[in-house]
């Protein structure tokens, strides 16, 4: 992560590399091609090892102003093969978002492997964005418990980091996921801002 001056008048140039974490098949990989606006695929295909890519966009913090990012996403592998090599793409990182499918209860289980293993990575605590994939598959009775849930695990994590954990719901045609990353640029400013406080 780097802030700078931008070339435009009143835009500083703002450089973030998060990775996006969770078991297989959670939707990773649609989820970050939708926001980059690229056509869903139908057929699954495993990430080998890692995918990246780049975005490139504006943004406006209610404290720090405007600012012309540079967002580099990592796509990790979760694949148990993959785990001695997965360890190097987190260098650099300053956000996880960790995605589970709502209608894999599995998946939301392993939440907590993924941020353990991202924590122990990057050496500290940093920001996580916490998202419910497919939640418009679920019965009303389950996605309320599954919300509870999710709200209160991202509540425990937010008082170990010291800056609000976004848990965004995404429905199974991802109408809302540039919430997600717009998310993750803020909560990764506001701790940013926070560790500039003490």
């Amino acid at each position: 992560m780097s802030c700078d001056r931008g070339r435009k008048m009143g835009y500083r140039s703002f450089r973030l590399k998060l990775v996006v974490l969770g078991d297989k098949s959670v939707g990773k990989g649609v989820l970050i091609r939708r926001y980059l606006g690229r056509a869903f695929v139908r057929q699954y295909k495993q990430t080998i090892g890692y995918d990246f890519y780049i975005k490139h966009l504006i943004y406006r913090h209610e404290q720090v102003g405007n600012l012309l990012v540079t967002l580099t996403i990592f796509d990790l592998c979760s694949d148990p093969a993959f785990d001695n090599i997965r360890p190097m793409y987190y260098r650099g990182s300053y956000c996880a978002v960790i995605v589970f499918d709502a209608t894999k209860p599995e998946t939301f289980k392993n939440v907590s492997k993924w941020v353990k293993e991202f924590w122990e990575n990057v050496k500290r605590r940093l920001p996580i964005v916490l998202v419910g994939n497919r939640i418009d598959l679920l019965e009303e009775t389950e996605l309320c418990k599954l919300r509870e849930c999710a709200k209160r695990f991202a509540e425990e994590l937010s008082k170990m980091i010291g800056v609000a954990v976004p848990y965004i719901e995404v429905p199974s045609n991802y109408e809302n996921v540039e919430e997600v990353f717009l998310h993750a640029l803020k909560v990764v400013l506001d701790y940013v801002l926070l560790s500039f406080k003490k």
